[in-house]
């Protein structure tokens, strides 16, 4: 009688709900979390007919659970949303020689919190997968964990080719990577890639070779995968075609260096013309050469003249 006790304060004392259904469905116990948990006493439905007292759940997951158990079956655990208490419950049973034991707990405030992951889960695989930059992830071995599609578009393969097989290695400039190794003395790897960032953008350029053997620009923003406070589980890279970047770059220098050289010939020719001066009304041309700035100030006093007074000649004195 002395251990009998000890267990019922035990399984009262307990945190989950433990219920006890007869092989009719009728309340044979109820502990006290499982009366906090329905807002019901226990002495208000043990005896009573489970469908009596929630009818409503005829027809659910529950009831099915329950049958099984029932039939000698051993149900997995039911998650279940019970719209009158707005809660999630997960439910448990174990079949008795006459009934079931029914444990539950409260888990709302679990699912909730997985639910809001599950929506942030949603909106960033939404933009990873729609991004139009290429972002890419390593494990701490170095082994890729994501490849988005842009990513794919970028390096010309698959996802599927390299989650989990390849490394960074697979598609950089071998070339680049040896010189920047013996430069610096750093191995190939996220400290190296980080070391040639720019100041003013944190971002680092390097060549990166498409399956088809392309070469072509990136700029890199490189981010460690935090795994905990004291260790990472990886690094996340994000990387920009910059082809299109350098072609401008290069048309633009060219459009500079030709219109540099157009001035440079139309400052020749006007070194080469014959100098002239305004005397009173009218140009006088002379063979002395004359700085440019002179030129460029009597064009000035030309243009106050009337072309007729200019051409007209010396005045007589």
């Amino acid at each position: 009688m002395e251990a009998d006790g000890r267990i019922r304060t035990l399984v009262e004392s307990l945190p989950t709900g433990l219920i006890q259904l007869s092989e009719n469905y009728r309340y044979v116990y109820l502990n006290a979390a499982a009366e906090a948990m329905l807002g019901r006493s226990r002495y208000e439905i043990v005896g009573r007919s489970m469908w009596d007292v929630y009818p409503d759940l005829r027809g659910t997951p529950v009831e099915e659970t329950y049958e099984e158990a029932m039939a000698g079956g051993h149900p997995l655990p039911l998650e279940y949303y019970y719209p009158p208490h707005d809660r999630h419950y997960e439910i448990r049973v174990r079949p008795l020689a006459r009934g079931i034991a029914v444990t539950f707990m409260d888990v709302s405030a679990f699912r909730k919190r997985l639910d809001a992951i599950a929506r942030i889960e949603a909106v960033q695989r939404a933009v990873l997968f729609s991004a139009e930059v290429g972002i890419i992830a390593m494990d701490n071995d170095g082994f890729f964990t994501v490849f988005n599609p842009a990513a794919e578009r970028m390096l010309g393969y698959r996802a599927d080719e390299v989650l989990g097989r390849y490394k960074p290695i697979l598609f950089h400039d071998l070339d680049e990577i040896r010189w920047r190794e013996r430069e610096t003395g750093m191995p190939f790897g996220y400290d190296l890639l980080c070391n040639y960032r720019r100041r003013d953008s944190g971002e680092t350029e390097w060549t990166y070779v498409r399956k088809d053997g392309h070469r072509f620009p990136v700029s890199l923003r490189l981010s460690r995968l935090p795994a905990g406070e004291t260790e990472d589980e990886g690094y996340l890279v994000i990387a920009t075609d910059l082809s299109e970047r350098h072609r401008a770059s290069t048309a633009l220098s060219i459009a500079r260096d030709r219109a540099e050289a157009a001035d440079a010939r139309i400052r020749q020719l006007i070194d080469a013309a014959a100098p002239f001066e305004i005397v009173g009304d009218q140009a006088h041309f002379s063979p002395p050469l004359i700085p440019i700035p002179k030129i460029h100030a009597r064009w000035d006093a030309l243009a106050a003249r009337t072309p007729g007074a200019i051409m007209r000649g010396p005045t007589p004195r």
